[in-house]
């Protein structure tokens, strides 16, 4: 396929990919060009691996856009039982997303009924916002951004709705929760519906500035199901789907086709603020990352001069290289904190940001229970044997808080 093989970048890692992820990249593509669709009859020519196919779509989160690239382009080459099995799929998928839909509304109504500001995202509004159909995006929960003072109160209501906190956590640990993590998971009993419940788009060792008051009032309409709903702007939701991509280390071709639809239908979005807003704290390749990966293989068009510099950046360049050959490795697995992390830490810009980054990850390591991060078993001595260090960390910490806060008093005293 011209498309892939001519480019440098991906040219060693793409080049022994199996014609059914070749398939997939084709279908997950931002739109449909002679040349993609020439390219998806050919590799229904070959001989596929349907079970794989079927099974790599699911993985990747783009079953629903797989069997409608499929039933527009070239629907009579696919294998009568095949197309029947997807639109089975596709069906109970739709199905899905309009359960969640439904139930994200009724939590929305019941927020704003107990004056509770909450902004859904990903999901089903990505869905309605980007693809242009929320049937057309594979979604298994729901996501809501809430501020930080109203998470308790509306960790009550969702009780009170049938839904339970995972983990059930302590006062004490709601408080560690609340401080140096971003988010609490909440499942239905009956039903079984995720919902994760949002205070922070980027975690605290990012160190990415988000001024969430000024978030909320760059907020934007959508309908979903003929009803006004508030999300963020295009521009700052493309920055919010860059963070989530670093997050889970790009490794699901979903995070990337999500900002390429995005990007299609905002062409026009503020791409100047964009960047300017990516730049605080050495977080610019964060965004670079993100739309390297959705020019390079599902052809986002950018504008030229910010392609320019995200093209001429070695280490997103390098990272993207890593990113492409875990994309599809079929013996790969979830990369664990660790890993994420020093991916992370590899697209500081400077110096200090990369000690910044990694003093703050040290402190939020130390100080939450390992079982909100997950960490392999094989590290989770490190919990005991660096409760010093923590207590000196924090110690140090509150320390510096307490003298930013007579410095700051002094200041006003002189300033009078």
């Amino acid at each position: 396929m011209k498309y892939f093989y001519d480019r440098k970048i991906n040219k060693a890692t793409l080049k022994n990919i199996r014609p059914e992820d070749e398939l997939l990249l084709c279908c997950a593509r931002t739109y449909m060009d002679s040349e993609t669709t020439k390219c998806i009859k050919e590799l229904l020519g070959k001989t596929l691996d349907w079970q794989y196919l079927l099974h790599n779509a699911f993985h990747h989160g783009i079953m629903q856009l797989l069997y409608w690239q499929l039933k527009e382009t070239y629907p009579e080459a696919v294998p009568k039982d095949k197309m029947n099995q997807l639109k089975k799929n596709f069906k109970a998928n739709s199905k899905c997303n309009l359960f969640l839909t439904v139930k994200l509304l009724k939590l929305l109504n019941l927020f704003k009924e107990n004056n509770i500001i909450a902004i859904p995202y990903k999901g089903p509004i990505q869905a309605a916002l980007a693809y242009g159909d929320p049937l057309l995006r594979q979604s298994s929960d729901l996501d809501i951004l809430l501020r930080e003072q109203d998470v308790l109160e509306a960790k009550e209501l969702l009780v009170s709705q049938g839904y339970r906190p995972v983990p059930n956590l302590t006062k004490n640990q709601e408080i560690v929760l609340l401080k140096y993590l971003l988010e609490h998971t909440f499942i239905h009993n009956e039903d079984r519906i995720v919902i994760d419940v949002h205070w922070r788009i980027a975690p605290k060792y990012f160190m990415f500035p988000i001024d969430y008051e000024k978030l909320w009032e760059r907020l934007k309409p959508i309908s979903l199901l003929g009803r006004e709903v508030m999300t963020f702007s295009p521009e700052d939701l493309l920055l919010i789907l860059c963070i989530h991509g670093i997050r889970n280390s790009w490794e699901y071709l979903y995070l990337i086709c999500d900002i390429a639809k995005l990007i299609h239908v905002y062409q026009e979005m503020d791409w100047n603020w964009v960047l300017s807003k990516s730049k605080r704290f050495g977080n610019k390749r964060f965004l670079f990352l993100g739309l390297y990966l959705a020019n390079d293989i599902l052809g986002s068009k950018i504008p030229k001069k910010i392609l320019q510099k995200v093209k001429t950046d070695k280490v997103v360049a390098s990272v993207a290289s890593h990113v492409y050959k875990r994309l599809f490795c079929e013996t790969c697995n979830s990369p664990n904190i660790l890993e994420k992390s020093l991916l992370q830490l590899k697209l500081k810009e400077h110096l200090k940001n990369k000690i910044q980054y990694s003093f703050q990850l040290m402190i939020m390591v130390l100080t939450t229970d390992c079982k909100f991060l997950h960490l392999p078993p094989f590290l989770n001595f490190i919990c005991y044997l660096l409760q010093p260090i923590r207590l000196c960390l924090q110690h140090r910490l509150n320390l510096m808080k307490k003298y930013k806060s007579i410095s700051n008093q002094s200041g006003k005293l002189y300033s009078k």
